[in-house]
């Protein structure tokens, strides 16, 4: 039995877009079927590759670049229903 070449290992995937069976790419490079499947298996999960998307923030806190050093002020009016009820049912406990 005769090993592939890191180059032969890295065909594999691209033989098989092209149409080529797994029996016809055993016998092609002359090496057991389960072997070529093991192969492709190792040159797939080698080269996935998994999208990272990072959602944030698109809408700046500030207009002005100058006013990145003052708290922001927001009226009553801007405020969400759902911040509003934090605000109005916050205890304050004190010891």
């Amino acid at each position: 039995m005769s090993e592939l070449t890191q180059y032969q290992k890295e065909q594999l995937p691209l033989l098989l877009i092209k149409g080529h069976t797994i029996k016809e790419i055993s016998e092609l490079f002359k090496i057991p079927s389960h072997r070529v499947s093991t192969y492709l298996q190792v040159e797939l999960e080698r080269n996935l590759h998994v999208p990272l998307l990072f959602s944030s923030k698109t809408i700046p806190y500030h207009e002005d670049e100058m006013d990145y050093a003052s708290i922001p002020e927001y009226k009553w009016e801007q405020i969400t229903k759902e911040e509003k009820h934090i605000l109005k049912n916050n205890k304050l406990k004190t010891k």
